[in-house]
């Protein structure tokens, strides 16, 4: 297990939080559909639609970490 004294490669970690940051903006702009936006805000049968939303995070997500370390596939 690293200490917490073990340096950060800055520049690495500086990429990881802008592919997270494209990741996030093509989720929630690029991408998410108006049955997801708008679906999310009714009083009911809003579960669909979030799951979906939640999901296409997650995508994102699986493909930034697979992309760092292809061994967690």
């Amino acid at each position: 297990m690293p200490s917490v004294d073990t340096p950060v490669p800055v520049g690495a970690f500086a990429l990881l939080l802008v592919a997270f940051a494209v990741k996030h903006l093509a989720a929630d702009f690029f991408l998410q559909t108006n049955w997801m936006a708008q679906g999310k805000e009714r009083a009911s049968a809003w579960a669909g639609p979030l799951c979906a939303h939640t999901g296409l995070h997650g995508f994102g997500t699986l493909l930034i970490a697979l992309a760092v370390e292809p061994a967690l596939w």
